[in-house]
């Protein structure tokens, strides 16, 4: 009877129990709320990761050209070998942010490989071109890299989307989780006990409050349980005192009853 009347009563508050002014529909709104900051936050964070990796590699780019271009640019440009500065131009312009490269003498332009021309974000480093033989450094001109951010930017935004997506579908499932943990483990419980306690009556006597749960420590219990002992013991101090009232009563109305029949026998 009991167990009927509990899944009755779950059945009816489990229809209700999404009313804007319920706990469950709180702890759903809060939950999302929260996640879609954490969403933000994390996504932004990453983005920001994505953009400073990327920028990383355009330098690790340009540091390669100094590395391994810049000293054997200087010989061949001291030794006037067109054919080998040109073929080193072009050896340094495939790496893939690297768009324009040119080695000037003062204002005079000798050599450059690439364009600059359609490229909105550039970022341009300049190499001083020293030739050292015989103990002594001759400045024999300037080599001029131009990077190029917009390969960065444009592989940014084809990111965005994708860690937006993920982002979201990975905070919504832990939020889903989440929200779930906390009606198995509470929410439903605390709608069938206000059904049980709802229908509590004093004239049925006690009628014992339960969850409908397996407990995995049975000699221990958690804060439900401690309710339901709470009230429980409540309602049979509760029945006993009443118990109590109504036998006190009847004796003084037994002992009424007597001292009027000794009043009306004298």
């Amino acid at each position: 009877r009991i167990l009927n009347r509990v899944n009755m009563t779950t059945e009816t508050d489990t229809r209700s129990k999404f009313k804007p002014n319920s706990l469950a529909a709180r702890q759903l709104v809060y939950i999302l709320l929260f996640s879609s900051l954490i969403t933000l936050v994390s996504a932004s964070l990453q983005i920001f990761l994505e953009y400073r990796t990327d920028l990383d590699l355009v330098t690790d780019q340009v540091r390669q050209i100094e590395e391994g271009h810049l000293k054997s640019l200087t010989s061949s440009l001291w030794k006037l070998d067109d054919n080998q500065i040109q073929v080193q131009l072009n050896d340094a312009l495939s790496l893939r942010d690297i768009i324009y490269l040119e080695i000037r003498e003062g204002d005079d332009l000798l050599h450059s490989a690439g364009s600059l021309a359609g490229a909105v974000s550039i970022i341009q480093t300049r190499y001083e071109m020293v030739f050292e033989a015989d103990g002594e450094s001759t400045a024999i001109g300037t080599l001029t890299v131009a990077s190029s951010l917009d390969g960065t930017n444009r592989r940014l935004m084809g990111r965005i989307f994708y860690i937006l997506t993920t982002q979201t579908i990975k905070t919504f499932l832990v939020s889903l989780f989440i929200l779930f943990l906390i009606h198995r483990l509470v929410t439903r419980h605390l709608v069938s006990l206000a059904g049980q306690i709802r229908e509590f009556r004093m004239e049925k006597g006690v009628n014992t409050v339960c969850l409908d749960r397996k407990k995995t420590l049975p000699t221990q219990g958690d804060e439900l349980d401690s309710l339901v002992r709470s009230f429980n013991t409540m309602q049979q101090q509760i029945i006993n005192d009443l118990r109590k009232q109504k036998e006190q009563s009847q004796r003084i109305r037994d002992n009424e009853e007597k001292y009027r029949l000794l009043v009306e026998t004298s």
